[in-house]
């Protein structure tokens, strides 16, 4: 019986220093075992680690305000590296450490605790888990081009290219290599695609962050800047730590870039326009008014909108006066273009409003009969653009009234063919064409 005994004993002893520490080495999140002893690295994230956070029961000693049923995470501090951690459960990819004699310690995410290099084998470390927290506004420096005379991840935006290098051609302008060491800011990003600018410049390139980190054209740490003078390492091992202020980001001459507008950045151009409106029927042959618009990126078109026809319509409705009629009616329209072309736009356009109309003696004005109506009216329009501060509009539609009943007058009166025109002046984003 001792033979037996002795051989277990030595198997599980062997068992043991196995594990012991024998996720050092680890580059998988599948190498981790139940019963393998941790210890973390260095943590990524300012003193913080990102991959391992608290338990309720071990946070809530930290924070006695924390709830039972709180989705926070309050995450370890560097006080923890080297500290001894056991995996006592792996659920997925979490797993469950023990420290001390408490069993249920801290939360483990595997695959981001190897990606970010706070355990395992920090040589396994993948520098593109970086990507997952570049947000609006950071700081990025490109490094070394991978190709032979610019970079493969970023390329110039087709609107800086045209205005500013004077490129006409289609193709992407990738960055030359003279832009080795160039420190832009993140002006808006799109998954793994981010828009770079700088501070008298919002747009100036497109980026792929990961393809950039993979051919190590990009480097998004800022303790690990390089200064212009020293760009002539191979690696950033060596790289010098310094801040650099918002004011002087490199990147091309502030002068040769031109000022973008807070419209322009947004997307929006707004306006002011008088309008006339010619119908087909004798009772309302002719109104005018005025409305208010927005242009949403060159294409969806928004606003409000107020007529009125007054005079050139009369009845003896009640003998021997004479009655005219005249009505006004407000309400929002809308227009998006069907195609456009240089500085021409066809739209699909819209107009739907609330009126009243009324019967009023000529000599008094004194209303006699009124009632209220509903007006819809589709058109087909086409947009002129003078330039960046007028553009005229002229449709053609059908306007459908509904709801009005009153002496001699009703709905079908004021149904029409009509013929609008409309100059609109404001401020408007420039197109592509442009």
């Amino acid at each position: 019986m001792r033979l037996p005994i002795t051989i277990l004993l030595s198997l599980l002893s062997a068992f043991t220093i196995a594990q012991e520490n024998s996720s050092a080495e680890y580059g998988e999140p599948t190498d981790f075992q139940v019963g393998d002893a941790v210890e973390l690295n260095e943590p990524s994230n300012d003193g913080k680690y990102r991959s391992v956070y608290y338990t309720y029961e071990a946070a809530k000693n930290i924070r006695p305000d924390l709830k039972a049923y709180s989705t926070e995470k309050i995450y370890l501090s560097s006080q923890f590296y080297k500290a001894p951690f056991t995996v006592v459960e792996i659920r997925g990819q979490e797993a469950t450490l023990a420290y001390g004699i408490m069993k249920n310690f801290a939360i483990l995410d595997l695959e981001l605790g190897i990606r970010s290099g706070e355990v395992g084998n920090k040589q396994n470390m993948s520098p593109i888990w970086l990507v997952d927290d570049v947000k609006k506004g950071d700081l990025i420096q490109l490094r070394k081009a991978a190709g032979q005379e610019s970079f493969t991840s970023a390329y110039f935006t087709p609107r800086y290219s045209k205005k500013v290098l004077k490129n006409k051609s289609s193709e992407k302008a990738f960055l030359p290599k003279d832009n080795e060491g160039a420190i832009f800011k993140i002006a808006k990003r799109w998954g793994e695609i981010a828009l770079l600018g700088n501070d008298s410049a919002k747009e100036i390139a497109f980026i792929d962050l990961k393809m950039g980190i993979t051919n190590e054209e990009l480097e998004i740490r800022n303790n690990h800047f390089l200064s212009k003078s020293a760009f002539g390492l191979d690696t950033l091992s060596h790289a010098e730590s310094f801040t650099l202020s918002d004011s002087a980001i490199i990147a091309l001459e502030a002068d040769t870039i031109p000022k973008v507008t807070l419209l322009d950045r947004l997307g929006i151009g707004i306006y002011l326009a008088p309008l006339v409106e010619m119908s087909t029927k004798k009772s309302s042959s002719q109104s005018y008014g005025g409305a208010v618009g927005i242009i949403i990126h060159n294409k969806w078109q928004v606003g409000t909108f107020i007529q009125a026809y007054s005079g050139g319509f009369s009845k003896n409705l009640i003998f021997p006066n004479s009655f005219n009629l005249d009505y006004t009616y407000a309400g929002l329209y809308g227009a998006y273009p069907l195609l456009q072309k240089g500085k021409l736009s066809l739209l699909a356009e819209t107009k739907i409003g609330l009126g009243e109309v009324a019967w009023s003696t000529a000599e008094t004005t004194e209303v006699l009969d009124s009632d209220n109506f509903i007006a819809i009216n589709p058109r087909i329009g086409i947009d002129y653009k003078f330039n960046r501060i007028g553009i005229l509009n002229i449709s053609i539609g059908y306007r459908l009234v509904q709801g009005l009943d009153m002496a001699e007058i009703s709905s079908s009166e004021l149904n029409s063919f009509n013929l609008s025109a409309m100059f609109k002046i404001g401020w408007f984003n420039k197109s592509n064409d442009e």
